[in-house]
């Protein structure tokens, strides 16, 4: 089975499995769950077999639950069909479907829980299209017989994703070309120096050698700062590069941070000085948007926002604390690739504010009778 429809409208949708019957009969969506769409869907003024393109992650019925293994061995045939038919919406039904795409668009491994994966609508770099997330119908009818609510989130999760009929990139980014790397410590410092003149707010961001600062052996290895989101520049964290971040840091310059207190706390307990005019916290604004678990921190947000692939795979485990002292491994990681993973944070942060600002400060009417707040 691979899929149906015309997709007139460039939307595909992806379903969790076929039926016992739909996979006898070599058709895809047929019965109850497929009314369910074409209903919810003709309310928007889009014909589920005209418009749409369908198909499902896995591409057998089974009675079991589904397992990694069948996902994985399926979505080779799901990547072939969006490459084929290169949509402009996919609409994703159910966490199996989810997981099985966007494992392959995010470059890592998310788990299955719809609770944190459900109402995102991905501006997605690989491939260029919006990527909308909710509930499978089979879920829905399931649940509709004990609560309307259910039904009303998936339709208005339906009217924010539908709406979506362009693509999300004119052209993708190439955060290298925004990003300086500076290994002269006085080149740096006089960088800093200079970009802060023109500059009206900024996100930065330490890389250290452990989590608290208060350990006795607690150092700061490198920083980065992201200027007006227009130059992002990253260097070692000694010498005279210090004294221009300290500078920087008690400049009236609004900053902008991931988990701010980290910065906050590393920056009195090392370098002895506050923060001046802290403006914005991703991690604090992610918990305004969306307050389910585990959505909140920067890769996550810089995903499901920016649609930012996972650019710290090989870098991660080392920054983890894993010695009974509490330090991480960061000397073994080359300074160059340090730097860049430091300057995408400091970057990814920026443009993550922005986007946040954005959301949280745009009126946003009720649909039905329960406001989704999770707008994207």
């Amino acid at each position: 089975m691979t899929y149906s429809g015309q997709g007139k409208k460039q939307i595909l949708v992806i379903t969790e499995k076929p039926t016992e019957e739909e996979d006898f009969g070599g058709v895809f969506f047929q019965g109850e769950e497929n009314n369910l769409i074409e209903r919810h869907l003709a309310d928007f003024n889009i014909d589920f077999e005209e418009d749409c393109w369908k198909t499902t992650a896995v591409n057998c019925f089974t009675e079991d639950k589904i397992t990694e293994d069948q996902i994985n061995a399926c979505r080779p045939n799901l990547i072939k069909i969006i490459e084929t038919l290169n949509p402009i919406l996919i609409l994703v039904f159910g966490s199996t479907a989810a997981v099985s795409l966007l494992n392959w668009i995010s470059n890592d491994s998310l788990d299955r829980n719809m609770e944190k994966l459900a109402s995102w609508l991905i501006p997605a770099q690989k491939p260029n299209a919006w990527i909308g997330i909710t509930h499978d119908p089979e879920y829905i009818i399931r649940t509709r017989h004990f609560s309307s609510v259910s039904e009303i989130l998936f339709h208005n999760h339906l009217a924010k994703f539908v709406c979506k009929t362009t693509r999300p990139w004119t052209k993708l980014p190439d955060y290298s070309k925004q990003i300086e790397l500076i290994y002269d410590t006085n080149k740096a410092a006089h960088a800093i120096r200079l970009l802060s003149k023109e500059t009206e707010m900024a996100a930065f961001d330490y890389e250290g050698n452990c989590l608290k600062p208060e350990r006795p052996k607690a150092e700061i290895v490198s920083c980065s700062i992201c200027f007006d989101g227009k130059k992002t520049i990253a260097f070692p964290f000694k010498n005279t590069a210090i004294e221009a971040t300290k500078e920087f840091l008690v400049s009236p310059i609004a900053k902008i941070a991931a988990n701010l207190k980290f910065e906050d706390r590393w920056t009195k307990k090392i370098l002895a000085i506050r923060v001046a005019n802290w403006y914005w916290d991703t991690m604090l604004a992610a918990h305004r948007i969306n307050n389910a678990k585990g959505v909140c921190g920067l890769k996550f947000q810089a995903f499901v926002l920016l649609g930012q692939p996972a650019y710290n795979l090989h870098i991660e485990p080392l920054l983890e604390d894993e010695d009974e002292n509490g330090y991480n491994r960061i000397r073994e990681i080359s300074l160059s690739d340090l730097l860049y993973y430091n300057a995408l944070d400091s970057l990814l942060e920026f443009k993550l504010a922005k986007r946040q600002i954005k959301i949280i400060h745009t009126p946003r009417r009720p649909i039905g009778l329960i406001n989704d707040y999770t707008d994207n």
